[in-house]
């Protein structure tokens, strides 16, 4: 995966989030990740991003076997808030996209009508 990407952190102690349009695929489920996929990022190590109902799945998996949630790229630790930030993220995200809606449009692929999000 190529990126922008800036090491510096934010004010919040979190890691600068590499761009959308500069990512490749979600490196959980290898599809590609466009503007308007709810999406979380890794703010503790590398900036990625990774589709949130991926990320989620990955977290009660490594939850579930008492493990910590670990970012499946760098391998740092998301602590033990990462099931409520990717949630978070998730919630973020779908708002972020109901606001754009692309009405008498249909997708090409699944016939969805009326696209949400960027096109």
């Amino acid at each position: 995966m190529s990126g922008k990407h800036n090491s510096d952190e934010l004010e919040d102690g979190c890691k600068q989030r590499i761009e959308i349009e500069d990512e490749g695929n979600c490196p959980i489920c290898q599809m590609e990740i466009c503007e308007g996929d709810e999406l979380t990022w890794c703010r503790k190590g590398c900036g990625h991003n990774v589709h949130a109902d991926c990320m989620k799945m990955w977290a009660e998996h490594k939850k579930c076997g008492n493990d910590k949630v670990i970012c499946p790229l760098c391998r740092c630790d998301w602590g033990n808030y990462a099931l409520g930030a990717i949630s978070e993220d998730k919630r973020q995200s779908a708002k972020k996209n109901r606001s754009i809606t692309h009405l008498g449009y249909k997708c090409n692929s699944c016939k969805t009508n009326n696209i949400a999000g960027e096109r």
